[in-house]
């Protein structure tokens, strides 16, 4: 087992009989001048096995670490622009192979997921892809985690309260929500849609048929309330400070 944290926290744990746990450092020998993987001021973000003792660690820098038993033997530097912050194991992890070639799945602040393949032969990972999400949303987002179904899809959360999947390169949004508390909704008079606001400082209109949201807008206060006028031709928004915000209502 490995575990990482703040404070160069990177531990490699073994369990003993009577099931007790020990731990060794890991061992950075190789690349001693050049990293700072365990320095005090470093915090390694996320962690993940891609083949029985070959593992990645991922960094606030957004680097990538490649670790064979506890020895490192790669850093890729830049892996991201900010944080990893979640990765997966991409293939098939037999411990039985000796030529398999598998991966991983890498997630960042970024707001972009990249997709890296590692063999046996090279001893690397290489960079297949990177998809960028925040294209994806309005908002910008960054990934809060992922998960690989074995296959050809990988299933990503966003900071945005977004669910994702990606395959290949083509992104689907399977379910999109507010990040913070609803303060009010509001139904449109004549259309299926529904006008919601938030505590996030969104305001999203909603289709009843689609179940699925059609429109976010990032507002620059928080909204208290929302309101279609008779005609849909203008809709209110309440705001926190005591302010009120007009907004086209047969656009939204």
């Amino acid at each position: 087992m490995l575990t990482v944290g703040a404070k160069g926290h990177i531990k490699f744990w073994t369990l003993g009989s009577g099931g007790t746990l020990s731990w060794v450092p890991a061992d950075l020998s190789a690349y001693e001048s050049e990293v700072d993987l365990t320095k005090p001021g470093s915090t390694n973000t996320t962690s993940c096995y891609i083949a029985p003792g070959i593992a990645v660690v991922g960094t606030s820098k957004g680097d990538l670490a490649l670790f064979d038993g506890i020895t490192l033997t790669n850093v890729i530097e830049g892996a991201h622009v900010g944080a990893v912050i979640t990765m997966s194991t991409l293939g098939n992890n037999n411990p039985t192979a000796t030529t398999q070639t598998s991966g991983v799945v890498t997630g960042g602040a970024d707001g972009k997921v990249a997709f890296w393949d590692w063999s046996f032969q090279e001893g690397t990972l290489a960079l297949v892809r990177k998809v960028d999400i925040s294209t994806s949303s309005p908002l910008g987002t960054a990934i809060r985690s992922l998960w690989y179904n074995g296959s050809s899809r990988v299933f990503i959360s966003t900071s945005n309260n977004d669910i994702c999947d990606v395959e290949e390169t083509a992104i689907k949004a399977r379910l999109r929500c507010h990040s913070g508390p609803i303060t009010c909704v509001a139904a449109h008079p004549t259309k299926p849609l529904f006008a919601s606001v938030s505590r996030d400082c969104t305001f999203r209109v909603w289709s009843f048929k689609l179940r699925q949201l059609i429109t976010v807008i990032k507002l620059d206060e928080k909204p208290s309330a929302v309101c279609y006028n008779q005609d849909c031709s203008s809709l209110a928004i309440g705001l926190e400070t005591g302010g009120v915000m007009i907004m086209d209502g047969k656009s939204n």
